[in-house]
């Protein structure tokens, strides 16, 4: 009868790591390569960092300067435009509106340099890689705003970030300039059409007065003749409501209808002479309406509004912006996509776990052969 040896089929621990220390330079050795094609990956695979940049408004204390235009405005019925929340909101409006991150896109970015396309092709790029910069509103557990960015390199993107927010900022500043130009000139254009109808006003009211004083100097002129021809050279008026003529004959009048020519020619020649002899600024300032329209008048052409916000502007042109908006390059978070050290450890134990599994491999595959050979 045929002796057949039985089968071991337990694993022996002790044979394992007898396998692994007697193949431990081929494992050393696949660890290395492993390792080597890890570093390899860090060194030439395309870098892509990821980076954070908190930005929040200015200082209240940097509008200061700004306050007589501010007052201006708000004295005319117009919302401010120097302040942090206005200043800080247009700068974000600015931001997003990605014209000047396309265009810095396309002066500094070597991918966009590098790529050859349509002009089409070109313009989607370019508007692809500046959409990788993305200003991001506040948590509800955070109080400042930030800026996220996606990029391959880290010098490029601070570069772009830096001419970026400092060509927003500028676009900001001559925005906010123009609007209050805009402003003075919609002020300045009000006075004038305020002015223009004072003045059409004030005519017509000087008008008035000169028709009133022909129709009282032709009544006058009536009545004096009338009592020239009555031979009423003094007053025929008493202080009864009768009065006699020399002639005799009584004239009985009610005192709120005793006829003017009663007073004499004489009188009402002279209120002639009078009346004739005022000036045009004698005539025209015995009437209040006069008065008021010409007082109108000459505020609105003492009106300094206009000039005010001019000489605020002047004083404020050569301001620099940058600390309307507050943020510091230099506080850039800037975070690397590879993870160069997980990416080394993991290469070295995975290389390390090929080797153990190819020298135990080769370990069970001697002992078949001689298990077989026996």
């Amino acid at each position: 009868m045929e002796n057949v040896k039985p089968q071991d089929d337990e694993i022996d621990l002790f044979d394992l790591v007898e396998s692994i220390w007697s193949g431990k330079w081929m494992v050393l050795l696949v660890t290395i390569i492993s390792g080597l094609f890890g570093v390899m990956y860090v060194l030439f695979a395309p870098t892509q960092i990821s980076g954070s940049l908190s930005i929040d408004k200015g200082r209240t204390e940097v509008f200061y300067q700004y306050i007589p235009i501010n007052e201006q405005m708000k004295v005319n019925g117009a919302s401010l435009v120097f302040t942090p929340d206005n200043v800080f909101d247009e700068f974000v409006t600015e931001f997003r509106d990605y014209e000047e991150l396309i265009q810095t896109v396309i002066q500094h970015s070597a991918e966009y340099k590098a790529f050859k396309g349509t002009p089409e092709e070109q313009e989607e790029l370019a508007i692809k890689l500046a959409k990788q910069f993305q200003i991001v509103a506040p948590a509800d557990n955070e109080a400042t705003w930030g800026i996220q960015f996606e990029w391959s390199d880290e010098h490029e993107a601070r570069v772009i970030l830096e001419e970026v927010l400092s060509q927003v900022l500028a676009n900001v500043r001559a925005s906010s300039f123009s609007q209050v130009e805009r402003f003075a000139g919609a002020v300045d254009a009000r006075i004038e059409r305020q002015l223009e109808n004072e003045k059409q006003k004030l005519a017509s009211v000087e008008n008035q007065i000169d028709l009133e004083l022909e129709r009282r100097l032709v009544y006058l002129r009536e009545q004096a003749a009338i009592a020239r021809e009555l031979g009423y050279e003094t007053s025929r008026l008493s202080h009864s409501n009768n009065a006699s003529s020399n002639s005799g004959v009584e004239v009985s009048v009610q005192a709120t209808e005793t006829p003017l020519y009663l007073r004499g020619y004489a009188a009402i020649e002279k209120e002639i002479e009078l009346l004739k002899a005022r000036s045009s600024e004698d005539r025209y300032s015995q009437s209040d309406e006069y008065i008021k329209t010409k007082r109108r008048v000459f505020e609105l052409q003492s009106d300094m509004t206009t000039e005010q916000i001019a000489r605020a502007l002047e004083s404020v042109s050569t301001d620099d912006a940058s600390q309307w908006v507050n943020y510091r390059l230099y506080l850039l978070d800037v975070a690397s996509s590879k993870k160069a050290l997980l990416v080394l450890i993991v290469s070295l134990v995975f290389g390390g776990m090929i080797g153990i599994f190819f020298v135990l491999i080769r370990a069970a595959y001697r002992n078949h052969q001689e298990r077989k050979s026996c």
